[in-house]
This record gives C-alpha cells, sequence and structure tokens, in this order.
C-alpha cells in the first residue's frame, strides 16, 4: 500500500529537519509510538532505532534504518542546500517490510515536507480489511497529528 502526505512549515529546512529527523521526538507526534532517547538520526545512513506502537495493552516494536540520504553528505555541517530526502526501511511483525521517504524543500513560505510510506499488508481480504480498520485510520490520526504539531 502507498500513502502521502505533505506539510507546509513557516520554518526553514534546517529546523525542520532538525525536529522531524530525530526519532527520539516522534512521540511528540505521535502518541501511540515510544522510541528510545539517544536513537540517533535519520540523515546518517545506517542509523538504526527500534520504535514500538502501543495499542492499549498491545505492543508491536519496530526496527528502522536509513538506507539512503540525499545528497548522500546530507548529515554534514554546515548542511548541503535543500532539496534533501531520507529514506528508512523498516521490519514490521507479520507486515513485512515499510519503506518511508521523506523529502524537505525550501518554498517561500517555509518548507514543504513530503512524506512517502509504503507499508505491506497480509494478501487478500485480511490484508483489505487490516487497512481499511487500523492502518488507514491509524496513519491518519498519527500523519494529521505529525502535520499540525510540525507548523507549530
Amino acid at each position: 500500500m502507498h500513502r502521502r502526505d505533505r506539510f507546509l512549515v513557516r520554518v526553514p529546512p534546517e529546523p525542520a529537519l532538525a525536529v522531524a529527523g530525530d526519532p527520539g521526538r516522534f512521540p511528540e507526534f505521535n502518541p501511540l509510538v515510544r522510541v528510545r532517547a539517544g536513537s540517533g538520526r535519520v540523515e546518517h545512513i545506517g542509523n538504526v532505532y527500534h520504535q514500538v506502537l502501543a495499542l492499549g495493552p498491545i505492543r508491536v516494536s519496530t526496527r528502522w534504518e536509513t538506507t539512503h540520504v540525499e545528497p548522500r553528505d546530507l548529515a554534514r555541517d554546515p548542511r548541503p542546500a535543500p532539496p534533501w530526502m531520507t529514506v528508512e526501511v523498516g521490519r514490521l511483525p507479520l507486515f513485512g517490510t515499510w519503506i518511508s521517504t521523506t523529502r524537505y524543500e525550501a518554498v517561500t513560505a517555509g518548507t514543504l515536507i513530503t512524506h512517502d510510506l509504503e507499508y505491506g499488508l497480509p494478501d487478500g481480504l485480511p490484508g483489505r480489511l487490516v487497512d481499511a480498520t487500523l492502518m488507514r485510520p491509524l496513519l491518519s490520526v498519527g500523519m494529521g497529528l505529525l502535520g499540525r504539531r510540525l507548523r507549530r
């Protein structure tokens, strides 16, 4: 499955990436997730962090790794000029491999952030039901919160 979200935030790309690229801050955007502090930054190729989705008593742990960034020296200080992109690959129990691609573009009003998520589901009717009843609603809430909090 594929989901695309776009956010316009009224800050330059550097502070936008400073917040959105820190896995330790992800719970600020989505109260259903937990990430250990000190999980590194997504602009570093090879960075690994573990995210736990908490739905009541259910806990689903995922492993995410940054596999690609553009430009390749995105983590350099000072950072190269935008646009920037990070790609993280997640492994989720029962749901396979997920690919999260985030782009940061400088625009007149601040930064346009485009997030594409490719996610796996079980085959057939069970997968369609999980998508309609669980994944789409959770992603809508989580991405809505992310957009609102980034705008603030």
